[in-house]
């Protein structure tokens, strides 16, 4: 005769059974965190997101002086300021430089740095329009994953409050229910809670200062720093914190970084404008500064 096998014993928890605030709860917050889990593997498995060799490499200015502009100029002589299609000035190659007036030039990289480049200790490169070194995904903003790392902190921000509002009605209905149920209430969700609100309040404050940012068509640097025009190259240099002549409207500036489809706009595919280098500056600020430029190298009229 076949042994039966013994009966395992059940011992009960000590205290009372824990129980889940509510399964649809649940199902939300895992469905929600798929799809912040796929945009994070989407970010991670882009070269510009986290290897910044092959996006944000060393430039050189070989593209840039040998393109052809609107006005059919001889790729032999290189220009830094081109009109586009439209008639709209396009800077091509280095309207900032020092504030001696020189072209901006990286030491450690041995070559001329474009428009909005800088140069990153960190990563011990130069990155296109670098907008600062983020220790967090140990890699630099710049052109390339700029898109990116803004829907990253977007989709956190709500992320995070959505997992908060998501589990505090129901954890707060159940524990009114009974006094047992507050004691046997699972910590971890007062965790998640918790987390989830100081997360949001701490994310919500980067995704309204790079949206900003976003539509005033600044990096992080140049927020911070001064800016140091030259428009001809024995003319003066203009330095101006608040004159920024890449901002060229609102929509136009959303537009450079989240790509022209509104469809894609939330989503992490890299259709931003640009190659870069080269940027589209605003006319009238970009005349004004020209206009200015001319009467301080006007000799003065005599009477």
């Amino acid at each position: 005769m076949p042994s039966i096998p013994a009966k395992r014993k059940s011992y009960p928890r000590s205290g009372v059974s824990r129980s889940v605030p509510s399964t649809s709860c649940v199902n939300d917050v895992e469905l929600f965190q798929s799809y912040a889990n796929f945009t994070w593997i989407f970010h991670r498995s882009t070269d510009s997101w986290l290897n910044s060799i092959d996006s944000n490499s060393p430039i050189h200015l070989d593209d840039i002086e040998n393109r052809d502009s609107s006005f059919d100029v001889p790729a032999t002589k290189p220009k830094t300021i081109i009109l586009d299609e439209n008639g709209n000035p396009v800077s091509v190659g280095s309207i900032m430089v020092k504030q001696s007036g020189e072209k901006r030039y990286c030491q450690k990289c041995q070559h001329d740095k474009p428009d909005r480049t800088h140069h990153c200790r960190v990563c011990k490169k130069c990155v296109l329009k670098m907008d600062h070194h983020c220790p967090w995904l140990n890699n630099c903003i710049g052109f390339r994953n700029h898109k990116y790392f803004y829907l990253f902190i977007v989709w956190g921000t709500i992320y995070c409050f959505f997992v908060t509002f998501a589990t505090l009605p129901p954890t707060i209905q159940y524990a009114q229910s009974s006094y047992e149920a507050i004691i046997s209430l699972d910590l971890n969700w007062s965790f998640l809670i918790l987390i989830g609100g100081i997360f949001g309040l701490c994310l919500i404050g980067f995704a309204v200062y790079h949206t900003s940012l976003l539509f005033s068509n600044q990096t992080t640097l140049e927020s911070l720093t001064k800016h140091n025009y030259k428009i001809k190259d024995d003319g003066d240099v203009t330095t101006s914190k608040y004159l920024n002549l890449f901002d060229i409207g609102k929509r136009a500036n959303f537009i450079q970084v989240m790509g022209p489809e509104w469809y894609f706009w939330f989503i992490p595919i890299g259709n931003s404008l640009g190659d870069g280098r080269s940027w589209p500056l605003n006319s009238y600020k970009y005349s004004t500064l020209c206009e200015s430029v001319e009467n301080l190298t006007k000799p003065p009229q005599s009477a």
